[in-house]
């Protein structure tokens, strides 16, 4: 080992005490050593301060570009057409959105037309139903009656029969 390797160990030990390890990792020599500088930051107002913020602000900037880009060519995929104009694109979303709209309102008034013609079909049909049942009570009533009139019928004709012969 070098001289070298002695003073990144003995840097790797300091590192360790000084950020409290309850154990120094030997495995840690394996490794390429890179010490990690910190900068001073700059004073505000100065002009590292200013590029330093230009910077930053650009790769947010960047960053929100990227997003907004990528989010309207997911858009250009959802809704129908083939436009690239990103202007076109949002103009074509809100239009879709708007047709998808109209179709679910459309949708739904139909389906309440639908219920309500379901609902009154089956109320004429407990009517009709009500209807049949009351008259065939009816004729049941009716045919009880004729079945005990054929019954006296027969009685007498049996009778009358009788007192001939």
């Amino acid at each position: 080992m070098t001289s070298r390797d002695y003073e990144l160990i003995e840097q790797e030990q300091q590192f360790a005490q000084q950020y409290q390890f309850p154990f120094y990792m030997p495995q840690m020599r394996d490794m390429p050593y890179s010490p990690v500088i910190e900068k001073e930051k700059p004073t505000a107002g100065s002009q590292e301060w200013v590029k330093q913020r230009k910077e930053t602000h650009k790769e947010v900037e960047r960053r929100r570009r990227e997003t907004i880009n990528a989010g309207i060519t997911e858009l250009a995929k959802l809704v129908p057409g083939e436009e690239k104009n990103k202007g076109r694109i949002l103009q074509r979303a809100v239009q879709y959105i708007h047709e998808l709209h109209q179709r679910e309102t459309t949708q739904q008034q139909k389906s309440e037309m639908e219920k309500l013609m379901y609902e009154n079909t089956i109320k004429d049909c407990d009517n009709t139903l009500g209807n049949i049942k009351r008259e065939n009570e009816l004729l049941k009533q009716e045919n009880q009656m004729l079945k005990e009139q054929l019954h006296m019928l027969r009685k007498q004709f049996q009778a009358s029969k009788d007192k001939l012969y």
